[in-house]
């Protein structure tokens, strides 16, 4: 995993407020800035942490959020901002199921047949250029006209050998 640069803003995972207080101090020690906390504020729900927010003497506000346990870092001194990353683009063919991610998806298109899988992790990716292609094999196949129309499910990951060629 990449070492996350904490000279610009960041969003991290920290499994506790104590983590995450861990975090943005050794963010400030790497750059050479006092390491304290500065002044924070705690809201509860109950005896569970909703969300814990605050500053640091202007160079930076941060945010935990209990829920979702991210510790998020917006730095205020006037540094520039970070550039957003592209996300590359694939489709799941998604054919059965309440949701995409626990129901029937394409695993292959081979020999004039379709294989299924319940696997996101197995399940085909399509590139946004052969959407259409894919759609007419499944055509040919007998897959009713009502089931194609939503049948791609966008997502940004397509771990190797997944990727469908024509």
């Amino acid at each position: 995993m990449a070492k996350i640069d904490t000279t610009k803003d960041f969003n991290k995972f920290a499994g506790s407020v104590r983590q995450a207080k861990i975090i943005i101090i050794n963010a400030l020690k790497e750059q050479g800035l006092p390491a304290h906390m500065g002044c924070y504020t705690s809201r509860m729900y109950g005896r569970i942490i909703e969300k814990v927010y605050g500053s640091v003497d202007g160079i930076l506000e941060w945010n935990y959020d209990g829920n979702s346990k991210r510790v998020s870092v917006e730095y205020t001194d006037g540094r520039p901002q970070p550039e957003e990353k592209t996300k590359k683009e694939f489709y799941v063919v998604w054919i059965e199921g309440l949701s995409p991610e626990r129901g029937e998806k394409i695993l292959s298109l081979k020999n004039g047949k379709h294989t299924y899988t319940l696997s996101m992790g197995k399940a085909m990716r399509v590139l946004p250029a052969d959407r259409e292609q894919v759609r007419e094999v499944l055509r040919g196949q007998g897959i009713a006209e009502w089931a194609l129309q939503n049948c791609m499910v966008r997502t940004n990951y397509a771990p190797s050998g997944t990727i469908f060629k024509p």
